[in-house]
């Protein structure tokens, strides 16, 4: 089963990416926008791609040829403008899962 972990690198993401990866029967994709961060979780076997919640074009086909997406990102600095966090949260999430539908998606977690 193929898991696509937004937000991988983050803390949660990172404690689930590493937790499937004992397990051995996932594989695991995880977005980033830090290329540091994502070739270290290269290394590990983890395929990365390259997506950032503010650039709706990054999102596009960002769910293909995955099972499931566990959706982790989400931007948490309470006095940044308000359209700021609704873009990055609200609008951002609607464009993965509307993606998700579109590539068959089996299952979607959201976790905020």
């Amino acid at each position: 089963m193929k898991v696509l972990i937004t937000g991988l690198t983050g803390f949660i993401g990172a404690h689930l990416a590493h937790e499937l990866l004992k397990k051995k029967s996932y594989e695991i994709v995880g977005t980033f926008r830090n290329v540091e961060k994502a070739l270290m979780y290269e290394k590990q076997g983890i395929e990365m791609r390259k997506a950032d919640l503010l650039k709706p074009d990054s999102l596009k086909d960002i769910t293909k040829d995955v099972d499931v997406v566990v959706h982790l990102t989400g931007l948490m600095r309470f006095h940044d403008p308000w359209d700021l966090l609704y873009n990055h949260n609200v609008k951002a999430t609607q464009i993965i899962a509307e993606d998700a539908i579109q590539h068959g998606v089996q299952h979607f977690i959201y976790s905020s």
